[in-house]
């Protein structure tokens, strides 16, 4: 699969989540900039880089190999669109073992083909690709503003386990809480609902990975 970064030209520079420039959804897109500033605001988001997306440049994928010693290990993999819709996140496979280099730059292949082959007509573009470091994953959680049937219930929770896990396993109630609590908390601070993909590792510790606008996020794939 290495191969083809060829075929998927890198440029720009690695930008550290929650640092200036990758609050400007003009240089990184709407995602990682929403994912930013809600870094920036004190939110548990789980640490990382952003790397551009533009023509082809020598020294990127050295610049990508640099910061990803500061992030080896399993990590989340996202494209970060821009579009009318603000939705933030094109579609693919996301998590990843960024243990070795190569295995880093396998998934990077990975998420960019699977962006040609299912979006070839999109209206979003591509403008940055965020690598988040998350310890290996045992629950993932999604956090919705609403309910997207319509009950008027409030905040939805939507959960699911690592494969080989126990999926009758459940939230506990007071896990519960604290995502409502912290749904309610990001929109009070980024001024509007949002969707939160929560992950949880095995030491119980919650990172947020994703932060859309809400009704955006693909719940119905869940």
């Amino acid at each position: 699969m290495r191969h083809l970064t060829r075929h998927f030209p890198l440029d720009g520079t690695v930008i550290p989540l929650g640092t200036p420039d990758s609050l400007d959804a003009g240089i990184v897109g709407d995602g990682a900039a929403l994912l930013s500033r809600a870094l920036s605001l004190g939110l548990p988001v789980a640490n990382g880089f952003v790397v551009t997306v533009g023509f082809e440049g020598t020294g990127t994928l050295r610049a990508v190999r640099q910061a990803w010693t500061h992030a080896r290990g399993p990590v989340r993999m996202a494209l970060s669109v821009n579009s009318a819709s603000g939705h933030g996140f094109g579609a693919g496979p996301h998590f990843h073992n960024g243990s070795t280099w190569s295995g880093l730059l396998d998934g990077l292949c990975d998420l960019l083909a699977h962006d040609q082959l299912e979006n070839p007509h999109t209206h979003w573009r591509p403008w940055s690709i965020v690598i988040q470091r998350v310890p290996a994953v045992h629950r993932s959680v999604l956090v919705m503003g609403g309910d997207p049937f319509g009950s008027g219930r409030g905040i939805s929770i939507w959960t699911r386990a690592a494969e080989g896990d126990d999926l009758g396993e459940r939230l506990t109630w007071r896990r519960r809480r604290r995502l409502r609590a912290l749904a309610r908390e990001a929109a009070g601070l980024l001024g509007h609902p949002v969707d939160l993909e929560v992950v949880y590792d095995r030491q119980g510790i919650a990172r947020i990975v994703d932060c859309r606008p809400y009704g955006t996020a693909p719940w119905n794939q869940r």
